[in-house]
Formats: structure tokens, C-alpha cells, sequence
């Protein structure tokens, strides 16, 4: 029968099992009907021929996701992690090799599901160690381990309670914190830091009140990876660590930040201690964003002018606020800011090359005036 037929074709080594049989089913049905789908012959055992061909095509073309990001792992191990801790810098063409398998990596980390896969070969630990400050490790290959562990982590409870587990949240937020960090290698680590926190109730207290501070660290071998992060290098909570992000000169800092705050005091069963931590560190950062001569990306850059998306993100988040009950102490310390910038923007929604997004920051405005 056309069952037992399949299961004599087993798959080939490295090749996965059920995108294997998939193809299989697809080529009998393909070599007895010709294609049409209203064909009922059953399909019959295919020749050792086509199989022969079959394999030298599954072998070249389809890789086991696993496997493959296991032997990843295995090569960053050998040629990044071990190298660096004897302090052995990379030349730029083994950066550039290692680069190429971290792209492969993350193409593989983007299947849906893999996650779990990633920490049960033991992908994490490694992944870590090539993010730590004190390692020699290049920035790009630091930008591309935080994309990765980002994400793995994102919506996924068990990556979250894994990095939990390696005690990753410093780590990670000591990268976000150091004005020495290529801001290119901090923006990862917010976002990393973003997707390893949200809806995962443990990590968002553990952010909120920064007891994650004075933790050690160690590879999965059990290698002391500079034993601490002294208190000085992580922030004393997540609210003055988005404060401070909210007050960057970085537009690409600011935006990230402020998402992350309007995901964090959205839920509608927010502890009014958080909502009033959160408030109280970022209400005045906020503020001066949305000033009218604020939100600029500087003259000579890509975009000059109002930087759209920073203002819509973070009106949006005073709207949050506002319908959580804080508009009564936002106007009273900044309501002639917010005034301002609200008749700012109803000037430019009637002339010039901005019309439609100052209409849209008008209705934000208006929605937020009507809060009270």
C-alpha cells in the first residue's frame, strides 16, 4: 500500500523526516496521475532510479534546520567564544565568515517554533558570552548574537524563562547602558532586552524593580564570564532606564524606548505601581520630545525634519497614560507644552509638505485633551 511504501522510503541522513515524506507524496502522486487532482489511482513504490535522484536532490537542497543550527553553534563556539577569551581578536575575514553563519542562524531562528529548539541544543549560553561588555568579541557579531537571542525570545515563554534561567537580563541591559557600546550594538540589546521581558510577568517585574543586579555569570561549561557586572554598569530599574533612552540623543534609541514603555503600561490589569513607576521616570522625557521645535532628526541627515514615528509612538503612550487617569497630573505639570505643540501642530495640518501627518498628530492630541 501507498503507507507502508512511504515508510520503507526512509529519509535520508541529515535530511528532515517529514519534509521528506511530504515530497515523497508528492512525487508518486505526481508520477502516477500525471498532476490532475481528480485522479484516484493510488500511488505505487517509486523506482530506485527516481529515489536514487530524489535523495541527491532532498541532500542538496533541503537542510536539517536542527542540525544545521547546531553546527553553528558549534563553529561560533570554537571560532569566537573560546578564541576570545584569551582575549584573541578576530581578524576582520573571520568576522566577516562568522557573520555570514550568524545571518544563516537567524534565517533558521525566524521558522516558526525553532525557538525551543535553539535552547535545547544549548544555543543560548554561547550566544550570551559573545554579548558581554568585557568581551573582545566585534561589535557586529555582538549586534547579530542580541538580534538572534531578540529573536527567539519574542512572545516565546519558554526562551524567556530559559534566559531568565541564565540570569541573561543584566547581561543584556549592561549593553544598553554603556555610552562606550556602538549605538548600533545598544539598539539590539534594547530590543533584545524588549523581547525577553514582554509578556513574561517574572522578567517584567525583575525589569521594573532591578533586582536583577549582582548576578553571575557562566557559560554552560560552567566558565566564569567576568564572575559580575558591578552595580554602576546596569541601570537601577527599567522605568529610569527608559527615561534616560526617552532623553538620548539617538532618535533610533528614543523610538525603541519609547515602544517599549507603551508596551509595558498597556495591559488593562497594570499594578498602579508600576503604571505610577513608569510615569513618574518618563513623563518628563516625554514632555520634551514632544515640544514643536523637539522630535528633529538633525540638519544634513536622512529625513531631516520632524521625526514622525518618535512623536506618534510617544503621544500614543502619553494616551495610555492619560486613560489609565494620569491626564489631570500631566496637564497640571505639562499642559502648556502639550498646548503648544497641539497649535503647532494644527498649523502645519493645513499647508505644507506635512499636512497629513500633523492632521493625524492633531486627532492624537484631541484624544488625549478629551481623557480628562
Amino acid at each position: 500500500t501507498a503507507k507502508k511504501n512511504l515508510k520503507k522510503m526512509a529519509a535520508p541522513e541529515g535530511v528532515d523526516s517529514a519534509t521528506w515524506a511530504a515530497l515523497l507524496r508528492w512525487s508518486m502522486k505526481q508520477t502516477n496521475t500525471g498532476g490532475t487532482e481528480d485522479s484516484t489511482a493510488p500511488p505505487s513504490q517509486m523506482s530506485k532510479e527516481d529515489r536514487d535522484w530524489l535523495e541527491a536532490v532532498m541532500k542538496d537542497g533541503i537542510v536539517d534546520s536542527v542540525k544545521r543550527a547546531g553546527e553553528i553553534i558549534d563553529k561560533l563556539k570554537e571560532e569566537c567564544v573560546i578564541p576570545c577569551r584569551d582575549k584573541v581578536v578576530l581578524s576582520s575575514d573571520q568576522v566577516d565568515d562568522l557573520l555570514a553563519v550568524m545571518d544563516e542562524l537567524q534565517d533558521i531562528c525566524e521558522q516558526i517554533d525553532f525557538a525551543m529548539s535553539l535552547v535545547q541544543i544549548g544555543g543560548l549560553p554561547p550566544l550570551l558570552e559573545m554579548c558581554h561588555p568585557a568581551s573582545c568579541v566585534a561589535d557586529d557579531l555582538k549586534a547579530s548574537a542580541l538580534g538572534v537571542i531578540a529573536t527567539v525570545a519574542q512572545n516565546n515563554p519558554y526562551t524567556q524563562n530559559a534566559l531568565m534561567n541564565l540570569n541573561a537580563l543584566p547581561l543584556i541591559l549592561s549593553l544598553v547602558t554603556s555610552g562606550s557600546t556602538r549605538t548600533e550594538v545598544r539598539l539590539k540589546a534594547l530590543h533584545a532586552t524588549s523581547c525577553s521581558v514582554r509578556n513574561f510577568e517574572t522578567l517584567e517585574n525583575m525589569f521594573f524593580s532591578g533586582n536583577y543586579l549582582d548576578v553571575s555569570h557562566f557559560t554552560e561549561e560552567g566558565v566564569y564570564v567576568d564572575t559580575q557586572l558591578k552595580r554602576s554598569e546596569v541601570c537601577e530599574n527599567g522605568p529610569q532606564l527608559i527615561g534616560t533612552l526617552l532623553g538620548a540623543s539617538d532618535i533610533k534609541l528614543q523610538r525603541k524606548a519609547a515602544f517599549l514603555l507603551g508596551a509595558l503600561i498597556s495591559p488593562d490589569n497594570l499594578e498602579p505601581e508600576k503604571l505610577n513607576g513608569y510615569y513618574v521616570a518618563c513623563i518628563a522625557p516625554l514632555a520634551a520630545i514632544l515640544t514643536p521645535m523637539s522630535s528633529c532628526i538633525p540638519e544634513g541627515s536622512r529625513g531631516h525634519g520632524l521625526d514622525v514615528d518618535l512623536r506618534e509612538i510617544c503621544l500614543r503612550t502619553l494616551l495610555t497614560f492619560g486613560n489609565k487617569g494620569k491626564t489631570g497630573e500631566m496637564l497640571e505639570a505639562h499642559g502648556q507644552v502639550f498646548s503648544e505643540s497641539k497649535a503647532s501642530a494644527i498649523a502645519r495640518s493645513t499647508t505644507g509638505d506635512d499636512v497629513e501627518n500633523a492632521q493625524a498628530e492633531v486627532q492624537l492630541w484631541n484624544s488625549l485633551f478629551a481623557t480628562r
